[in-house]
């Protein structure tokens, strides 16, 4: 193998030789995956592979030489497009780039595998709109599939459909908007075989009343200020008092003084751009209204 030349800069100053930078130009063949981690294809399927370096051929070989036969159906083109028999009975292929240029070889080992499903915990969840919940997935099958999966989430029962904006899926964390409402569908499905997924429902609730709400009883100012850990404070005029408070779907509980009397009902409406309001109905009927102050 030809040796890697390198270039840089020296410089001499005040009697001491600084390097600055030392580049490596060597141009030898490398074959990579498009995506880290994928490493693994179907019977059947295909793997765009990306190929560089100069004057390269490209072959595929059931063996690290490059001896071992492969089933007529699996080839590789010379742009890296690799395409697998669905007959194929080698457990692992190995693509190989060599440059005329250098003399030079690059050898890439791919897996068979088959992938018998997808797995995402937990099966079912619930979360607060505003909030955020967690999943975990596992791709299981045959010869280690790539774990790799894209999520996606949607309203309705088959993943599909579209959710609110700001609500989405990234890396197994679901994001919902403070709007969203009712059920959603988050669904992984295996890069390595698209035709394996798995679906879970996402009931969404009422979002956490936590933060600063403003109003007026008879003239009066009035301020509700909810803390997350369930408890928090109101402030009407010159008296201020400490509360609790939890959740029951969309039910509001407050004990406001150790009195545990206080259940009322509150809903949150209003859109991204104009704020929220805060309803709070007494059990004597009374409704009084909360604007959400501005952080």
């Amino acid at each position: 193998m030809k040796n890697k030349k390198l270039f840089g800069a020296v410089v001499l100053f005040a009697g001491t030789i600084f390097v600055l930078s030392m580049v490596s130009c060597a141009t030898g063949p490398r074959v990579r995956t498009p995506m880290s981690g994928i490493e693994s294809v179907i019977a059947g399927g295909t793997l765009d592979l990306r190929i560089s370096g100069k004057e390269v051929t490209v072959s595929v070989s059931s063996t690290e030489d490059g001896t071992g036969a492969v089933a007529s159906g699996t080839t590789i083109s010379e742009k890296g497009k690799l395409t697998v028999d669905p007959a194929e009975t080698a457990q692992n292929l190995y693509v190989t780039a060599a440059s005329a240029a250098d003399d030079t070889n690059h050898t890439l080992q791919i897996r068979i595998v088959t992938v018998d499903g997808v797995v995402i915990s937990p099966t079912t969840a619930t979360v607060r709109a505003g909030e955020a919940t967690n999943f975990t997935v596992r791709v299981i099958g045959m010869n280690n599939p790539n774990q790799n999966v894209t999520w996606s989430v949607g309203p309705n029962p088959d993943g599909t459909g579209s959710a609110l904006l700001f609500t989405g899926v990234v890396l197994g964390v679901l994001t919902v908007n403070e709007e969203e409402r009712g059920t959603l569908y988050v669904k992984a499905t295996s890069v390595v075989d698209p035709t394996k997924s798995m679906i879970v429902p996402v009931t969404v609730t009422q979002p956490s009343p936590v933060g600063t709400w403003k109003g007026a009883v008879g003239g009066l100012a009035l301020t509700y200020t909810f803390r997350s850990g369930g408890k928090g404070t109101f402030v009407l005029g010159e008296t201020s008092r400490e509360f609790t408070w939890s959740t029951n779907g969309n039910q509001l509980i407050l004990n406001i003084g150790g009195t545990g009397d206080s259940v009322n009902t509150y809903s949150i409406n209003g859109s991204l751009l104009k704020g929220y309001t805060l309803t709070i109905t007494t059990d004597a009927g009374v409704s009084t209204y909360y604007t959400k102050q501005q952080q």
